[in-house]
């Protein structure tokens, strides 16, 4: 069983990292770049493909701890995607 002070204090170091702007956008970053919404089997490949499993558990784990919605997790890929695309566009 986890110790309630040990999840709660990881939670609250969560919160102050991704509940900033900053963080924000690096939760986004993380979600678009280890697939959290494409498939993560490589076809013929299981060591890639447990690879891209286990990148994915990394951010999943993060969303399940602050409990972020479906929706605002997209909305903040979105606001990503458009910042990288005006950074690239100039």
């Amino acid at each position: 069983m986890r110790s309630p002070y040990r999840w709660l204090k990881r939670k609250s170091d969560y919160e102050a990292v991704f509940q900033t702007e900053t963080g924000k956008r690096v939760l986004a970053t993380l979600h678009r770049l280890y697939h959290m919404d494409q498939p993560v089997t490589v076809a013929g490949d299981p060591i890639s493909s447990a690879f891209r499993d286990g990148q994915r558990s990394v951010v999943c784990e993060i969303e399940r701890t602050l409990k972020l919605s479906p929706d605002e997790i997209s909305r903040l890929v979105e606001n990503a995607k458009l910042a990288e695309q005006e950074l690239t566009n100039g």
